[in-house]
């Protein structure tokens, strides 16, 4: 299994993510996604972002969600799911149903198959590589004592404070996919057309170390105009997501 630092340079580097028992994920670029269109797109990853209670109300624990998509009656459901696991694969996928597996594919010396625990590790990398989930939050071995539980609390407060204090400051205007992509090509000085290049993760990476800049200069404004308490981080340390 890839360390948390490996991952992170996969994604930042538009690299496909290994998915142990399957294979390898090759992440979508802009000019994929305009293709297929933006909303069919949003509809697709949906997908990938099932909970297990969409289908039941207190689900038993033994079950997956690849368990609720394969036994779903509804025909919809299916086709669903094998349009977008070959969007987001980009193969030939068959549903088979009776074998309880899904064969990724089109030729028999390439051909991969998908079952329900292999199933997790794909939704997993698809969303970590469409910026629905953030890799910080798998990482092994972390557990949260109470001294760790009150600093969390404590940075959250203030982290409200601060977004208390702008929202006051800054008539703020919500921002769609359009907007997004325009700011970081104006100002993070990327031309229109290698957008076209880029994947989910690096475009929303790129729109959130921009803020992380933004911050950073207004912090050094406002030490340089007296304010008090302003912690200072610098531009390039960890984004917290």
């Amino acid at each position: 299994m890839q360390t948390t630092i490996d991952t992170k340079l996969k994604l930042l580097t538009g690299k496909p993510i290994e998915v142990d028992h399957f294979g390898k994920i090759h992440p979508l670029i802009l000019e994929e996604i305009i293709e297929i269109g933006y909303m069919e797109y949003l509809k697709l990853l949906n997908v990938f972002c099932f909970k297990k209670e969409h289908f039941m109300h207190n689900p038993p624990e033994e079950l997956l969600i690849f368990d609720f998509l394969m036994l779903a009656k509804d025909e919809y459901v299916h086709d669903l799911l094998k349009t977008a696991l070959e969007f987001f694969l980009k193969e030939q996928v068959i549903i088979i149903k009776e074998k309880y597996l899904i064969a990724v594919g089109s030729t028999k010396e390439n051909i991969k198959f998908i079952n329900r625990m292999s199933f997790e590790g794909i939704c997993h990398a698809i969303q970590i590589q469409n910026s629905i989930k953030s890799i910080d939050d798998d990482k092994e071995n972390f557990e949260k004592n109470e001294k760790a539980k009150q600093i969390q609390d404590k940075l959250n407060k203030s982290r409200a404070e601060v977004q208390r204090v702008k929202n006051k400051e800054s008539n703020e205007i919500e921002a769609d996919f359009y907007d997004l992509l325009s700011s970081i090509s104006t100002k993070g000085n990327i031309g229109k057309n290698d957008l076209l290049n880029y994947t989910i993760f690096q475009i929303y990476d790129e729109y959130k170390r921009l803020i992380h800049i933004d911050q950073y200069n207004t912090n050094i404004s406002a030490i340089m105009q007296g304010a008090k308490n302003v912690k200072l981080k610098h531009w390039s340390s960890k984004i917290q997501s």
